[in-house]
């Protein structure tokens, strides 16, 4: 499966980062019992940004999404960067996405 991209503009109010968590067999991944989900993004091999406040807006169908402030975006910068959510279950089993190989990537210009 192809990777994820997102086209931010620094200037985009309120800038939004929507996604489908796929597992690694190209299916989503319904994302009932949650308890937490996180994101990370990371540019370089470097993590940049730990993310919380993110919202379920179809919990069939996997699907989430953050809303960046202006000020995460200028400290961001312009480039591309990888994400990754992170969802933690009420039993505690932690699972990320993407699983695979695939990548979700943020392109900010």
């Amino acid at each position: 499966m192809a990777a994820q991209q997102f086209f931010i503009k620094t200037t985009d109010t309120p800038p939004t980062l929507q996604a489908q968590l796929i597992n690694v067999d190209g299916n989503y991944n319904p994302v009932s019992n949650v308890n937490n989900i996180k994101m990370n993004v990371s540019g370089k091999g470097r993590l940049l940004l730990q993310a919380t406040g993110i919202t379920i807006i179809d919990s069939v169908h996997a699907k989430v999404q953050y809303i960046f402030t202006t000020s995460i975006l200028n400290t961001l910068g312009v480039g591309i960067f990888d994400v990754e959510f992170q969802v933690t279950y009420n039993d505690m089993t932690v699972q990320t996405f993407p699983n695979d190989n695939d990548e979700i990537q943020l392109v900010i210009t």
